[in-house]
């Protein structure tokens, strides 16, 4: 049996067993070996740039979920925060509110017993603690409505894909 590459009449000593069963010459399995060599090499490389990409890609988009992440965890902890400063305003507001009650009854009970007489401070004291309180209720307020808003306003989206 001859050489079956186009150009060669030599007898044909191996067999491409695994891509094409051409029959060729020694020198001719050495160049068509090359040529397959070469050929996959070039296959390998055509894989290898888009999978680079594709992976630096996803490493950006890794970081930038990482960082917008971040991002919103110091956002909710803020809000967290400031919630909590407000909720403790509260409790001491009411704690002195309560005490300051627990004051004027006693004196009001004195005072009905003719015991003790209501002055002007001890009207202005409840005419302030009324304030306070009235101002603590419209800041809780103020800072449900910005919670909510803020809730609604944060910025949920899937990676893109570009």
């Amino acid at each position: 049996m001859f050489c079956e590459h186009p150009t060669c009449s030599l007898e044909a000593k191996t067999t491409c067993k695994y891509h094409c069963q051409l029959s060729v010459c020694q020198q001719h399995r050495l160049e068509h070996e090359t040529t397959l060599l070469n050929d996959f090499e070039e296959q390998l490389d055509e894989l290898s740039n888009p999978i680079s990409t594709l992976l630096s890609k996803s490493r950006r988009d890794l970081n930038q979920s990482e960082e917008s992440r971040q991002r919103d965890l110091n956002h909710i902890n803020s809000l967290f925060d400031h919630h909590l400063s407000s909720i403790d305003q509260r409790l001491k507001l009411s704690k002195k509110s309560n005490e300051l009650i627990l004051t004027k009854r006693e004196q009001l009970i004195q005072y009905k017993t003719g015991d003790n007489q209501l002055t002007k401070e001890d009207y202005q004291q409840i005419e302030t603690m009324s304030n306070q309180i009235g101002n603590s209720l419209h800041d809780q307020h103020e800072l449900n409505n910005h919670l909510y808003n803020q809730n609604s306003n944060i910025d949920i989206r899937p990676i893109d894909s570009k």
